[in-house]
């Protein structure tokens, strides 16, 4: 028996997939549920239907897992930029990643006899990663600068992800103010139209710099030589200030000409 495109079915969930989504079977048919850890059990709508497995959505708790935590981030259950933050770190999220390491040793790369070590936790999982890399949209409410929403190309204005450099949030609020202020057009994928794509900012732990590079739909934006002294001023340790020029339609982030104007 398949399932059927709306149908209401109730899975227990047993595995995670490559990007976090809940994996657990139903009358024989692997289900594919978003918002779903080990250990659940719950009601999924199905969203589609493929041949051999379905895809669909909690829609309510029967058993919550013994992993489930609240996850620190209000982002969350909107933003796609990261995926278990609701699984406990120590008992649930290093786990899951020292499976996903003996899977691309064994399943994918064929190897067998391979010892894979525990997966070496931080002290604070917090904080770790080195770039963030934001898409910039015209919201209703002004500048969004943040991460696409879950499977969409719609930014959530992101205030603070707790998984970067708290001084990212310095640099973008800067950013958002001065394109407010001089009316600086945001790139529209729609019809091609616009200037700001994207914000990458790379922080080093080790020397403490910042590299800025602003993905512009051409080589400058007016008024430039304001944004960068500002953007000095409001966060000195920027080691570089770069335009990054895409004139290119589509998902590619970053073009093949710089410029480095601080």
């Amino acid at each position: 028996m398949s399932v059927e495109k709306d149908q209401i079915v109730q899975v227990e969930i047993t595995d995670l997939g490559e990007s976090g989504e809940g994996i657990g079977r139903f009358e024989g048919m692997t289900i594919f549920v978003n918002g779903g850890i080990i250990g659940d059990t719950v009601k999924v709508k199905i969203q589609t239907v493929k041949k051999n497995y379905a895809m669909g959505k909690v829609v309510k708790m029967i058993q919550e897992s013994p992993f489930r935590v609240e996850p620190a981030c209000p982002y969350f259950r909107k933003c796609g930029g990261c995926q278990i933050m609701n699984m406990d770190y120590t008992l649930g999220q290093l786990s899951y990643k020292e499976k996903v390491v003996k899977d691309a040793i064994t399943r994918i790369g064929g190897f067998t006899n391979v010892e894979v070590q525990p997966i070496i936790g931080m002290d604070d999982p917090l904080r770790y990663r080195n770039k963030g890399q934001y898409p910039v949209s015209a919201g209703k409410n002004g500048t969004e600068i943040g991460f696409f929403e879950k499977a969409s190309h719609k930014v959530v204005d992101i205030q603070d992800c707790l998984l970067q450099n708290e001084k990212h949030q310095m640099i973008n609020q800067v950013i958002r103010d001065f394109v407010s202020e001089f009316k600086i057009k945001i790139y529209d994928e729609k019809d091609h139209k616009g200037l700001l794509r994207h914000v990458m900012i790379r922080h080093s732990a080790a020397l403490g710099g910042y590299m800025v590079v602003l993905v512009v739909n051409g080589l400058e934006i007016p008024k430039e030589s304001i944004l960068r002294d500002r953007l000095l001023e409001a966060v000195p340790e920027i080691k570089s200030l770069i335009f990054n020029e895409n004139t290119s339609k589509g998902n590619r982030v970053l073009g093949f000409k710089n410029r480095v104007i601080a």
